[in-house]
């Protein structure tokens, strides 16, 4: 056996290995518990895959809390693709995934693309004495992409749960959306393939399901990456409970915050281009009220100079900075608003 065959037989058989598995215990599954772990080896025995080549993940949700507590096994796309490769009943599709795109989806935070939906096909036999026949999975967008709902870092407040950690006494903290402020739709920023590389993101998912309808014994139990990405950002944006240490700190970050008049934009309303700090509860109020009796080019003119503003009040408040659009569009343009 040559020193190639030596090191696929050594990653593919890690679970033999004792100091391959302290290594992945300690490393690739390190939020495992015993039983996790032991749940982990045994999947990737039975799939024969490896979390050193990157193949699978053992991904744990809610660690925190024992009693949503969740394993779950995530592969890659090329370990999806190794499983089904391993049957001899499997060739890829020479097509490219086909992606259904529209201007109505269209959002520079949640679909920058305008994705509708996409299609990947795969080639599958039963046995090797069948014909290949072709198979699709076909995912939508809005069902996979981690789309988060967000504010501001001065949106939310921290308020007593009435509840306290048993070995400070000090109180459990939840967060909640201030009085006043709201909240936009984006996709997760911890999840910047989404952003980065969205087409391919959804093919993955599209292709995954393709390959799960072909080999429905391997992989009805795992999901890809990409797949639970919506997933994870969901449960990561769930009611959480601050530690001691997190409390002081979110303390200190809100006593700043509310020395300086609480979340607001800046924005200039004189000609020498001085900037004013306005609660984001009052901008619309006050940009309606300081224009309302401008000249059609001084409108245009303070909408130029407040355009970051402007930019900011939607990624806020996109409905609220919509009907202020138009307003001062109108007012521009000399058309009664």
């Amino acid at each position: 056996m040559n020193a190639i065959s030596l090191h696929r037989a050594s990653s593919l058989q890690w679970w033999d290995n004792g100091s391959s598995v302290a290594l992945v215990k300690r490393t690739y599954a390190k939020d495992c518990n015993n039983d996790e772990f032991n749940l982990f080896t045994m999947l990737c025995r039975e799939l024969r895959l490896s979390p050193i080549r990157k193949q699978v993940y053992a991904f744990v949700f809610n660690k925190d809390n024992e009693a949503t507590r969740q394993l779950t096994l995530v592969v890659g796309i090329d370990g999806a693709r190794s499983i089904a490769a391993r049957t001899g009943n499997y060739q890829p599709d020479e097509e490219p995934p086909q992606w259904e795109f529209s201007d109505e989806a269209k959002s520079p935070l949640t679909n920058p693309h305008g994705i509708v939906s996409c299609t990947v096909g795969v080639y599958h036999r039963p046995t090797p004495a069948d014909p290949f026949r072709r198979i699709v999975g076909k995912v939508y967008w809005e069902e996979f992409a981690p789309i988060v709902t967000t504010g501001d870092a001065g949106a939310y407040e921290y308020v007593d749960t009435g509840d306290v950690w048993p070995d400070s006494g000090k109180p459990k903290m939840r967060r909640q959306l201030r009085q006043g402020a709201q909240e936009t739709q984006r996709l997760d920023p911890k999840k910047a393939q989404w952003t980065k590389a969205g087409r391919n993101q959804i093919a993955k998912c599209a292709e995954m399901q393709a390959l799960r309808k072909g080999w429905p014994e391997d992989l009805a139990t795992v999901h890809e990456e990409a797949e639970v990405d919506r997933h994870a950002s969901i449960t990561d944006a769930d009611y959480r409970e601050l530690t001691p240490a997190e409390l002081a700190d979110q303390a200190d970050a809100n006593a700043r915050l509310e020395r300086i008049g609480g979340p607001a934009l800046l924005a200039t309303f004189d000609g020498a281009g001085t900037l004013e700090r306005v609660p984001f509860g009052q901008f619309f109020d006050r940009v309606d009220a300081h224009t309302r009796e401008m000249a059609p080019e001084a409108v245009a003119r303070f909408s130029d100079q407040n355009r970051v503003a402007f930019q900011e009040y939607w990624a806020h408040s996109k409905n609220d900075a919509l009907a202020l659009k138009k307003t001062l569009e109108q007012r521009a343009q000399a058309v009664p608003a």
